[in-house]
């Protein structure tokens, strides 16, 4: 079998690594990629300091299963001895951030594990073009012409493209206005930027901080950084919290029930959980479970539209936040009065006199209209994520479609959807182009290069998808349930949080179903991803009768789980009385504490409503009735 993967970043070298790992039967990987220094996550023609750090914290940095390979290869004297002199003497800890430059080095030392002589490789330097499908054949074709033949097409090719805004139309061919500063073009005029030139970055995202960046680490010292809002995206703190972060319940900010409380109550929500040390991706993390459920309160009227977009917007902003050391180089800048914040409506940029002349106002309908004079402009105002020419062809030959968002649309499995709605068998897709599908169907949002869990979360699964065939797409958990019951029985675990069936039903409400999984015999101590274990989710979400069968079950009454709360801390702690009267007649510990200090003595207050997953009686029913048999099979 063939396969051909175009890219060979992050994304698209891990899809061939793991190829590798999985192949039963031989499999010829053949990676195209234009530019053989972005090979293996490579940042290509951009240069950064040795030493600039990624943004999430170490231990988020890992591919595959085993969260602890990347600290046994940066642990290994003989990988060390093979980083740059400038990193020799690093000191990496978990919690804060990856050196840049490891991270290649990591992604290609994961490729020279792979041992299987049922795989082999091939590396093509040049530009695919344009993708030919005839039946169940698919070929790609490269700028030269020559055509290459595959059985399966992975693509991997995807990075932030730029808007042009209507105001630099006129002035996008000028030899001072970069309009892309991430192709090679862009790179090499923004070097020729005079230290003493009064610059114009446009775009406070990650790619204008990028500019600002590399241009005050040149000496640069009279920058503008504008857009509308004047928003930056949120700092990665340089220490983060090791604890996983869960959400019982789903977010207050659902509540709001005007535009301003709603983001009043978001900004609070980020605000809170950054200040205890938690990531962008930590946070988001544990809004993934609710997502189902926040999509349904957020859309369906005008209102509850406009809050699902501003969530929408949060996520872009949120999940992708800045490095610490971006951040804090951006923040010396502003003290030294070498970067000034702008914010505000651009309504013209001409030429005067050999300056720029930006016109802006404070709203689009404000009046009064202000003057600013620059040598120079850099239009960092992100628009797209599917920059490679050859995503123009295929959308414009209907053989993939555009997302509603950003990139492009695929189906639950991975599979690329074309015009007509129809999900692919051949073209499957990994990494940035799937940043919409992120947002829309899980959640988040992110930038591979950055961002590795993203990666993590379904490459491995679409390459599965991609060799034995697409699992089905569950419209709900009940469905899920129903479906990994019958395949893998009573101790079968969910995909969110990595749940046993009876966790699920405890934590969600199904009291039917959570009693008659305990009386088949499913396993009482049993715990999700967060060491929660279904008598820790009844107690703190006050279902009396469950509790009562869990105990009388033999459920470990003083099992802890990540954060140290016990099932006794945790009931103290939510107010539920009669549940804590049931633990303590059992027998629980009183004097265990969690990470935080709490105690049962000394719970902390944290009321919540109990989560209630949705209602579906067929499929319940059909549910307890599997269950049933199997416990009479047993």
């Amino acid at each position: 079998m063939r396969i051909v993967i175009i890219g060979s970043g992050i994304a698209g070298s891990e899809a061939g690594t793991y190829l590798g790992y999985r192949a039963r039967r031989p499999l010829e990987v053949i990676e195209i990629e234009c530019e053989p220094a972005r090979r293996f996550g490579g940042w290509g023609f951009q240069r950064f300091p040795l030493t600039q750090t990624t943004n999430l914290a170490t231990r988020k940095m890992y591919l595959g299963e085993d969260p602890q390979e990347i600290f046994r290869w940066l642990e290994d004297p003989d990988q060390r001895a093979q980083w740059p002199d400038e990193l020799q003497a690093s000191s990496i800890h978990p919690d804060r951030p990856l050196p840049r430059a490891l991270i290649q080095r990591y992604v290609m030392w994961r490729r020279e594990q792979v041992d299987n002589d049922l795989v082999t490789y091939h590396s093509i330097t040049g530009e695919a073009t344009r993708v030919h499908v005839e039946g169940d054949r698919i070929s790609v074709e490269l700028r030269t012409g020559a055509r290459i033949e595959a059985d399966r097409l992975v693509m991997a090719s995807g990075s932030i493209a730029v808007k042009i805004p209507a105001y630099l139309l006129a002035l996008q061919d000028h030899d001072r206005v970069i309009i892309d500063p991430l192709t090679i073009e862009g790179h090499e005029r923004r070097e020729e930027i005079p230290t003493d030139a009064r610059v114009l970055i446009l775009g406070t995202g990650l790619t204008g901080e990028e500019q600002v960046n590399i241009l005050y680490a040149r000496g640069c010292n009279r920058l503008t950084m504008l857009s509308r809002q004047g928003h930056r995206h949120y700092t990665y703190r340089q220490d983060q919290n090791n604890i996983p972060l869960v959400l019982d319940e789903p977010p207050d900010f659902l509540r709001a029930e005007t535009p301003e409380e709603f983001d009043d109550s978001l900004i609070d929500f980020y605000d809170h959980f950054l200040q205890r040390g938690h990531s962008q991706e930590d946070i988001l993390a544990a809004l993934r479970p609710h997502w189902d459920q926040m999509r349904a309160e957020l859309g369906g009227c005008y209102s509850a539209a406009d809050k699902l977009r501003r969530f929408r917007r949060s996520l872009a902003v949120n999940s992708i936040g800045s490095s610490f050391e971006v951040t804090q180089n951006l923040e010396r800048a502003e003290e030294e009065g070498a970067l000034t914040g702008m914010h505000g409506y651009i309504r013209s940029v001409t030429e005067e006199d050999g300056e720029f002349v930006v016109r802006h106002a404070s709203a689009p309908d404000a009046s009064e209209v202000e003057e600013a004079r620059f040598d120079y402009i850099i239009n960092a105002i992100g628009r797209n994520i599917i920059r490679h020419p050859i995503w123009e062809t295929l959308l414009e030959e209907g053989i993939a479609s555009k997302h509603a968002g950003i990139g492009v649309r695929v189906s639950h499995a991975g599979q690329l959807v074309d015009s007509e709605d129809n999900a692919s068998d051949l073209i499957w897709v990994v990494g940035m182009a799937r940043a919409g599908d992120h947002a829309l169907r899980h959640g988040f949002l992110g930038n591979t290069a950055f961002n590795l869990p993203q990666v993590r979360s379904h490459l491995y699964e679409t390459i599965d998808a991609m060799l034995d065939g697409p699992k089905p797409e569950h419209k709900n958990k009940l469905a899920e349930a129903l479906y990994l019951l019958e395949r893998e029985g009573i101790e079968a675990k969910l995909r969110v949080r990595d749940e046993s069936l009876l966790v699920w039903a405890v934590s969600e409400g199904y009291g039917d179903i959570a009693l008659a999984l305990i009386e088949a015999g499913a396993n009482v101590n049993a715990s999700n991803s967060l060491g929660n274990t279904p008598l820790i989710r009844s107690a703190c979400t006050n279902r009396l009768a469950l509790t009562r069968a869990l105990i009388e079950a033999g459920a470990d009454l003083d099992r802890q789980n990540a954060d140290g709360y016990s099932a006794l801390i945790l009931a103290s702690r939510r107010g539920n009385e009669e549940v804590v009267e049931m633990l303590l007649e059992a027998g629980a510990d009183r004097s265990l504490t969690t990470r935080w200090g709490f105690s049962f003595e000394d719970p902390g207050t944290s009321p919540k409503s109990p989560l209630t997953g949705p209602r579906d009686p067929a499929l319940e029913a059909k549910l307890l009735e599997a269950i049933r048999a199997r416990a009479v099979r047993t």
